[in-house]
C-alpha cells in the first residue's frame, strides 16, 4: 500500500474536466492533471457498478497501489494521477493489470 501522502483525497481531486487529461484502455482510465505538483500522487476507483462487492473492489484497489509501489517510474512524473478501473479489470491477473497500467502510464508526454 502506498504511503498516504502518496495518495489523493477527495479535497485534492482535481475539478473539471479543464485542469485534466485522460489516457485510456480497455480496463482503466488514467485521468491525471495538467499542471506540475511537489511529488506524485495516485487513487484507485473503483465504482460498485464495475466491481459488486467490498472484497473485489479493495483487491483492485490493493493491486494498484501495489503495482505503483514496486514500479520507481510511477513515481517520476509530479503529477495527481486517477485510475478508474472498468468491469473488465476483475478478470485479469496481476501481471495483465500491471502490463495495461505501464501501457497507459507511457503514453502521458
Amino acid at each position: 500500500m502506498l504511503p498516504k501522502r502518496q495518495r489523493i483525497t477527495k479535497s485534492l481531486f482535481p475539478k473539471g474536466n479543464s485542469d485534466t487529461f485522460s489516457v485510456s484502455n480497455n480496463i482503466l482510465t488514467l485521468v491525471f492533471s495538467k499542471k506540475k505538483h511537489d511529488r506524485a500522487r495516485w487513487s484507485f476507483v473503483i465504482s460498485k457498478k464495475s466491481a459488486g462487492k467490498a472484497t473485489e473492489r479493495n483487491l483492485l484497489r490493493r493491486r494498484g497501489y501495489s503495482i505503483i509501489e514496486q514500479n520507481p517510474i510511477f513515481m517520476t512524473k509530479k503529477r495527481f494521477f486517477i485510475v478508474y478501473l472498468k468491469k473488465e479489470a476483475i478478470t485479469e491477473s496481476f501481471l495483465e493489470l500491471q502490463k495495461n497500467l505501464t501501457e497507459v502510464f507511457k503514453k502521458i508526454r
